[in-house]
């Protein structure tokens, strides 16, 4: 009975070895199977990433460079920095106040502001910041392949089975800070063109003039509209930075929904490493 007993539980760390075994194999060996007959191997998922990754960047800054490219898309339309909208909603408020004392204003000695100059100056400042960024998103082609070729993609199969963005979503961890560097002067320059600057300059220097004003207005007046504190003495937003860190966000979104649709679709596999890649991901 013993050498039975002694027998079987040989038979079975033998049988332990050899699953284990397998499984390794299919873990470290230089190549695996993932849905269907053929094996990749790890560079050849890596190419069939990178790939997938070119050709989402060359489609999205084509969509992306088209009028509208930006701001008629709601996904990732650039609204106003926080403190830009919060110093412009204080004066639409203020101003509407300020009237109430308008009189007694002129009795201190007191210039009345000209808050005339705000006037259509949130959708103007917007509207151009959506459009240098339309103006550069052909200029991210280069920055953009250039960081594909130097990326070191590691566990590339993880990546490949991954969610429908997980390689965009690789790129822009191993990318965004330096992306950010790079294409910054390019949508500094794009600001300028299309006039961006110099409403950020008209809206900046205004509301900073503003609350000198402010200032001179005497407490007592002041409570008797109940006008609450400035949000803030000066405005100091860094319009250039604001704007290609949210133009990146755009971009990387229009490059995960060309990665979704190669993953999903076909017909979107233009080339063969993609069709090989994502194709072995059993998504006919």
């Amino acid at each position: 009975m013993k050498k039975i007993f002694a027998i079987l539980c040989g038979l079975a760390v033998l049988t332990l070895v050899v699953c284990l075994s397998c499984d390794l194999d299919s873990i470290f060996g230089d190549t695996v199977s993932i849905g269907d007959d053929s094996e990749l191997t790890e560079a050849e998922v890596i190419s069939g990433l990178k790939e997938a990754l070119s050709v989402g960047i060359d489609t999205a800054s084509v969509h992306l460079n088209a009028v509208g490219g930006y701001l008629l898309n709601e996904a990732i339309k650039i609204l106003l920095p926080e403190d830009v909208k919060t110093a412009l909603s204080y004066v639409e408020n203020f101003s509407s106040k300020i009237s109430l004392i308008t009189g007694a204003l002129a009795l201190a000695g007191i210039d009345i502001f000209d808050f005339s100059a705000f006037n259509g100056m949130r959708d103007s400042l917007m509207v151009s910041m959506n459009r240098a960024s339309e103006k550069a998103a052909p200029l991210s082609v280069s920055i953009f392949k250039d960081a594909i070729t130097g990326m070191t993609i590691r566990d590339g199969f993880g990546i490949l089975k991954g969610d429908s963005v997980a390689a965009t979503k690789y790129l822009k961890i191993k990318t965004f800070d330096p992306l950010t560097g790079v294409f910054e002067p390019f949508v500094d320059s794009t600001l300028a063109l299309v006039g961006a600057q110099v409403l950020w300059q008209n809206l900046s220097t205004n509301y900073n003039s503003m609350a000198l004003f402010y200032k001179e207005i005497p407490q007592n007046l002041l409570d008797i509209i109940s006008l609450p504190s400035l949000p803030f003495d000066t405005l100091s937003t860094d319009l250039a930075l604001y704007t290609t860190q949210k133009a990146l966000d755009g971009l990387f979104y229009t490059v995960g929904e060309q990665e979704t649709l190669i993953r999903k679709d076909p017909l979107a596999r233009i080339t063969e490493i993609l069709r090989k890649v994502f194709g072995s991901l059993g998504i006919e």
